[in-house]
């Protein structure tokens, strides 16, 4: 008979077979280790292939996108730092000190390089000094190649961009919800059933249920439209005030009909 429900937060479990009855057996952050059989744990299996208990990791697949992401990152970082490197350079003929030289640049650099230069972008410099401008090979990123790395990740969680930053529209959550959210609702109602509930409870009709409404996002001309099921008593007006987060109101738990929707075995 189950008692309470309570939560593992291990830091790993390892599967043990004692008389042929699976044992899992859980550490702690704080070191202490426990061991529960298996028919007592509520576990929810995902991406399981070679390992039924566990299953596999995405790691082997989510690493090399981690690392191209990096490079990129890195990529750009170094174009940042190549951004601040030497753009011209200046040679000066005949034997000069190194003061002179660090002074010839500072005022070549204020006169024509400055954006406040009194000089218009034109540029007159001493015969003995050649200027010459350094070509720079910046790496300019593939803003293309970062998207497409960027949704090949959220393709593996099975999200979108849109979702992750929540600018979704009603039908991308509706979308979202019923590829990723709704799935595991019915893993949870199953195996909470499967474990809470004895065989013959089960047969009974007995199971639990993990429902969750993805009318939260809908929009508001989408829950006035829902009006027309009230008018036809499908929906009572306190479920179609639950929509809109109203509270209930008496009598409103009494399905309700527009004359022109009555039955037809009902005399006109």
């Amino acid at each position: 008979m189950p008692v309470e429900l309570f939560p593992l937060p291990a830091v790993g479990v390892e599967a043990d077979y004692k008389n042929s009855e699976l044992f899992l057996k859980f550490t702690l952050d704080n070191g202490k280790t426990y061991t529960f059989p298996y028919d007592d744990i509520i576990h929810l299996r995902m991406n399981y292939y070679d390992n039924d208990i566990f299953g596999n990791s995405l790691m082997p697949t989510l690493a090399p996108l981690l690392k191209i992401n990096n490079t990129i990152d890195d990529g750009i970082v170094k174009a940042i730092k190549n951004s601040n490197l030497i753009r011209w350079l200046l040679k000066v003929t005949g034997s000069i000190r190194e003061d002179d030289l660090k002074r010839t640049a500072k005022d070549f650099s204020e006169a024509f390089l400055s954006s406040s230069s009194e000089t218009g972008g034109v540029a007159a410099i001493d015969p003995r000094v050649d200027a010459q401008q350094v070509k720079s090979n910046d790496y300019i990123p593939n803003f293309e190649i970062l998207k497409f790395e960027k949704d090949r990740i959220y393709s593996l969680f099975g999200v979108s961009e849109k979702i992750v930053q929540g600018n979704y529209t009603e039908d991308e959550w509706n979308s979202f919800y019923e590829s990723s959210i709704e799935p595991i609702a019915i893993d949870f109602a199953n195996e909470f059933t499967r474990k809470l509930f004895t065989a013959k409870k089960r047969s009974y009709g007995n199971k639990i249920i993990f429902e969750a409404s993805n009318l939260a996002c809908a929009t508001i001309s989408t829950k006035l439209n829902f009006l027309q099921m009230v008018d036809r008593g499908a929906l009572t007006p306190n479920e179609w005030r639950k929509i809109f987060n109203l509270a209930p109101v008496e009598g409103g738990d009494e399905p309700i009909r527009r004359l022109d929707t009555r039955p037809t075995s009902e005399g006109g």
